[in-house]
């Protein structure tokens, strides 16, 4: 499996940091056994709240990761990108098709939490690479499925407001 590696210690699944094991076995049966877990939630539950970080991701080849492994901090062949509203687009109907696969009674609300980024290889400021990726995930949501989104951002801001007025 690509996404696994070894820190000298314990073998490390990067994409789910909290399942690692010294044996490369017992690390896979851990996975399976989170796998399995997570679809028997996803088959129980009516509602999905899926919470969309940022737009930027990494790659290194095929591999897709939505930040960089610490291992590989200083690996060339790892680039970063900002995903086009057309590419989440893509990536939110594949996830509605898997979860109607596993529930086709699941509804999923997508939000956009505020998150400033605070470092990216994309040469750019960072304050315009948060807008631009909140922008990208917004679009893509706006496009693909109007009526799933959660204003998590607006209420949040509206919130705030309120208590710094008193």
């Amino acid at each position: 499996m690509e996404y696994l590696y070894f820190d000298g210690k314990n073998y490390i699944d990067e994409l789910r940091p909290w399942i690692k094991s010294n044996n490369i076995e017992t690390l896979h049966i851990l996975n399976s056994r989170y796998n399995e877990s997570l679809r028997q939630i996803i088959f129980k539950t009516d509602i999905l709240y899926c919470n969309l970080g940022s737009a930027e991701i990494w790659r290194s080849n095929n591999h897709i990761f939505n930040k960089i492994p610490l291992h590989a901090i200083h690996n060339q062949n790892i680039t970063n990108h900002l995903l086009s509203t057309q590419e989440i687009e893509k990536i939110l109907q594949d996830i509605i098709k898997y979860l109607l696969l596993i529930n086709p009674r699941i509804n999923v609300l997508f939000s956009i939490p505020f998150l400033e980024h605070k470092a990216s290889s994309i040469k750019r400021n960072l304050n315009i690479t948060t807008f631009e990726s909140t922008v990208n995930l917004y679009k893509a949501i706006k496009n693909s499925f109007p009526d799933n989104y959660y204003p998590e951002y607006e209420l949040s801001q509206y919130i705030v407001g309120k208590l710094e007025k008193g």
